[in-house]
């Protein structure tokens, strides 16, 4: 049988940052005080079987590097809860190429619960996606007169309402062994 302490008693919840609007509820009642990133301390006189309910927010979001870190300045990541995502070529459509690419931050983070091969359920993540300016291109003289190679691709266009696609970071270098990047740069 279970017994609680005679007396009252603290019990103390770790609210993380990333979790937006947290509630919590004790025997389905809603804790009415300021809930804020930290730890909350329920304070009562426990019975036994009390049923202590929290519901934190994973709602995707963008994050921002610090401006200082030049590797990563002027890109953008997703995390959904605690967890960091990834754009991975095997998920990129419409023939796009992930380095080809730039994210809209700000822009509506789609989610959808998905199987795919070689990784099983996931929460995929779509983000609002733009292709990235051509680098111009290096001039060299040839040694030999040539055409140019056939294996450059044709410049990338535009696709209406185009996304680009995320999943946990966990889970990527599970299919294609293609490029991957955490961060995206900014469109």
């Amino acid at each position: 049988m279970l017994a609680a302490p005679q007396a009252g008693r603290g019990l103390a919840l770790r609210v993380p940052a990333w979790s937006a609007t947290t509630r919590i509820s004790v025997n389905h009642d809603p804790e009415r005080t300021g809930i804020s990133p930290g730890y909350h301390l329920l304070h009562r006189t426990w019975r036994a079987g009390d049923l202590v309910t929290v519901h934190l927010d994973a709602t995707p979001r963008w994050t921002y590097p610090d401006r200082r870190v030049d590797a990563v300045r002027g890109c953008v990541a997703i995390e959904r809860g605690p967890l960091v995502y990834c754009f991975e070529q095997a998920d990129q459509l419409d023939g796009a190429r992930l380095d080809d690419l730039a994210v809209r931050p700000g822009g509506v983070l789609g989610e959808r619960p998905v199987t795919l091969d070689g990784i099983g359920q996931t929460i995929e993540i779509t983000a609002p996606a733009i292709p990235q300016p051509p680098l111009a291109p290096v001039t060299l003289p040839p040694a030999v007169p040539s055409s140019p190679p056939a294996s450059m691709a044709p410049p990338f266009l535009p696709v209406p309402g185009m996304t680009a696609i995320a999943i946990p970071y966990f889970q990527w270098d599970n299919r294609d062994g293609g490029p991957m990047r955490v961060r995206m740069p900014r469109g």
